[in-house]
């Protein structure tokens, strides 16, 4: 228990803006640096920059939607989330929306209900692409349609 006090108390020690417990925002939020959420946030928020880091503690809530490069919730989220770097779920997180991600951590006890869709890591050159599929070509073409192709084969 020791280190995620440790962990907290850095974060915190580095954080740009808190939103206090008993505090409440209504509106959109932008923010560089480092946004704590203690209280409650009824808007969607938008970290600018490579650096934004967005962390909702345990007693912190956001309805709205979500997009930073680094996302840390321990509390309560309703509402899409888009995070360009990595997305941590703690013990005590509650995510209801879809959660678009480059990397996750999802720790014993979280909740998540909604869907998760990795992001692309990159644009990947021509050389490092597979060859064509007519599947593959059925999955493009079901994505640019705004459908989802999933294929499933049995293992033995």
């Amino acid at each position: 228990m020791a280190r995620k006090e440790t962990i907290v108390r850095e974060q915190r020690a580095g954080t740009g803006t808190l939103i206090a417990e008993n505090t409440a925002v209504q509106g959109n939020i932008r923010f560089a640096g480092g946004l704590v959420v203690d209280g409650r946030v009824e808007g969607d928020v938008y970290g600018e920059g490579d650096q934004a880091t967005l962390t909702i503690s345990e007693s912190g809530t956001v309805v709205g939607q979500i997009e930073a490069s680094t996302v840390v919730v321990n509390g309560r989220v309703e509402g899409d989330v888009r995070c360009l770097g990595k997305l941590e779920l703690a013990e005590r997180a509650h995510l209801t929306g879809n959660v678009t991600y480059r990397v996750i951590e999802m720790r014993l006890g979280a909740v998540l209900e909604g869907q998760l869709v990795r992001g692309e890591t990159g644009a990947r050159n021509q050389a490092e692409r597979p060859a064509s599929t007519p599947e593959a070509d059925d999955a493009e073409e079901d994505e640019r349609k705004g459908g989802r192709s999933v294929r499933l084969r049995r293992v033995p």
